[in-house]
């Protein structure tokens, strides 16, 4: 995602991570929670989960979506996972989870996201008078969708499209970012 750096594991030859050599992951029995997190989000695909408000999120390609991940989804995945001796028990898979979403905090990361609709088919949104169509991207920041695609181009007619889809194009400013 252009502007937003990504984690990426094994680290840069420069870095040594504990207990182990240039550029190389630990011994899995010796990985600290820091890597066990690192290899997590590493896990995750690209674009890395984003954390806002608390929340972390993960963007679905197919559906042009940020969808929330979780707490316990990722508790319960890092406690299946991983078996080191610096993950045991939940309270390290807490830990390990919270850590995931201080790591991946990016606070206002939904804000100013553009107002428009997310559809099946792509987003829809104005461009002063024209309606313009966009195909689904992490960039887009949208955590809201609709299960229709507006079947009328005219402009004059999108804040109609929006009124009477999400009851008010307020309230797909808030839900959009």
């Amino acid at each position: 995602m252009a502007g937003r750096p990504q984690l990426k594991w094994p680290p840069p030859p420069d870095i040594s991570p504990p207990g182990g050599k240039k550029g190389a992951a630990p011994d899995a029995a010796e990985q600290t929670h820091h890597d066990i997190a690192l290899d997590w989000i590493g896990r995750q695909g690209d674009p890395a989960p984003v954390c806002d408000d608390g929340k972390l999120w993960r963007y679905v390609g197919a559906s042009g979506l940020w969808t929330e991940v979780p707490i316990p989804v990722i508790r319960t995945g890092i406690g299946a996972r991983y078996k080191t001796k610096n993950c045991r028990k939940v309270s390290d898979y807490k830990a390990i989870a919270d850590y995931i979403l201080d790591v991946q905090d990016d606070p206002g990361f939904f804000f100013g996201a553009p107002v428009g609709c997310m559809t099946p088919d792509g987003f829809y949104d104005l461009d002063g008078h024209q309606l313009r169509h966009r195909p689904a991207s992490p960039d887009l920041r949208q955590r809201f969708g609709l299960a229709v695609t507006p079947t009328d181009t005219d402009a004059s007619r999108f804040d109609a499209f929006l009124e009477a889809t999400v009851d008010g194009c307020e309230n797909l400013r808030i839900a959009g970012g």
